[in-house]
């Protein structure tokens, strides 16, 4: 009995503790966010532009030329290493397949991972 008073008690307590303020904010998350400054919307279009051309190449089978964009076209070496092991995570399965196309462009892309390597 004293156990079940006791757990009555915490209940109440912690219900009591949750009250606090009645006010809610009744906005969307999405409302209360800063707009970002035009210069980061600016470098984001020209991200999201790279790599929509990194796609639209290997939609197309264009293996070598979306290594050559990932390597040429990224903006930041944070960019460029992002692109480039994106481009080797989406021709890998072509090269399990032994596409010719696909292993020359990941030998391309591997020497850029070597000289981030400093081999």
């Amino acid at each position: 009995m004293k156990t079940s008073i006791l757990f009555a008690f915490v209940v109440l307590a912690m219900l009591a503790g949750c009250g606090g303020n009645n006010e809610e904010n009744t906005e969307p998350a999405a409302a209360v966010e800063r707009p970002k400054p035009a210069a980061t919307q600016k470098t984001e279009r020209k991200i999201r532009s790279v790599l929509d051309k990194i796609d639209d190449a290997l939609d197309q089978g264009n293996y070598m030329t979306a290594a050559d964009i990932a390597l040429r076209q990224s903006r930041t070496p944070a960019d460029r290493r992002e692109n480039v092991q994106y481009v080797s995570d989406a021709i890998a399965g072509a090269m399990a397949q032994g596409d010719a196309k696909a292993h020359q462009a990941y030998k391309k892309l591997n020497v850029f991972w070597m000289r981030q390597q400093g081999r």
